[in-house]
């Protein structure tokens, strides 16, 4: 029951943000003879173009992009000291959490459901021809892709202990093909954080 509960919030958001860029479009309404098809091969160009950006953008840092990259390696690196304190008061927690709580954050980021949800974003907007919907639903594959593909081979060089392996926060295994050494970073948590910012930055400029 709260699983479903969980599932009903999520199409409720995905409505309503569908329901609020149909009548932002229809304000706006123009005559669009423009086909399916060709709708779909310009936003396949505009997804890699977005990618090719994504993955480009280092070779034009300047030193104010590699000052914040500094404050955020060492602030993981400090968060990641009181990883194991922090972990076991969490882990305390745990019981007097509602369990609809602690299932939302994994059906949010578990990844077919996420793709599910990207797919019906972008497809309500690429066949209702709603721009705005149509747009965002590019820029969450796009950003998707990106962030996902970072995540996987950092999951892999990075190599780190998940806490359920219990043998401490800071045993790493570089390489490792164990799953247990594949905890960070965390692909619900990336997936999850960069759906919802996108689809609230789109409500937000509407």
């Amino acid at each position: 029951m709260r699983n479903n509960t969980v599932i009903l919030i999520s199409l409720l958001f995905m409505l309503c943000f569908t329901k609020v860029c149909a009548q932002q479009l229809q304000l706006n309404k123009t005559s669009d003879t423009t086909t399916i098809w060709q709708l779909l091969k310009y936003d396949a160009k505009t997804a890699f173009r977005g990618i090719k950006h994504s993955f480009t953008r280092p070779a034009y840092w300047k030193k104010k992009d590699f000052t914040t990259l500094g404050i955020m390696v060492l602030g993981s690196v400090v968060m990641s000291s009181i990883d194991d304190e922090t972990n076991t008061f969490f882990a305390r927690q745990e019981p007097n959490v509602p369990k609809i709580i602690k299932d939302f954050g994994w059906y949010v980021g578990n990844p077919q459901n996420y793709f599910v949800a990207t797919a019906s974003i972008y497809g309500y907007g690429l066949f209702s021809k709603n721009e705005k919907v149509r747009k965002t639903g590019v820029l969450i594959i796009a950003s998707s892709f990106t962030s996902g593909l970072l995540q996987s081979i950092g999951k892999n060089v990075i190599g780190r202990a998940r806490p359920t392996a219990n043998i401490g926060s800071a045993s790493f295994d570089p390489f490792s093909k164990a799953s247990e050494f594949h905890s960070f970073p965390s692909g619900h948590t990336i997936l999850s954080i960069t759906k919802h910012i996108l689809l609230l930055n789109s409500l937000t400029v509407l």
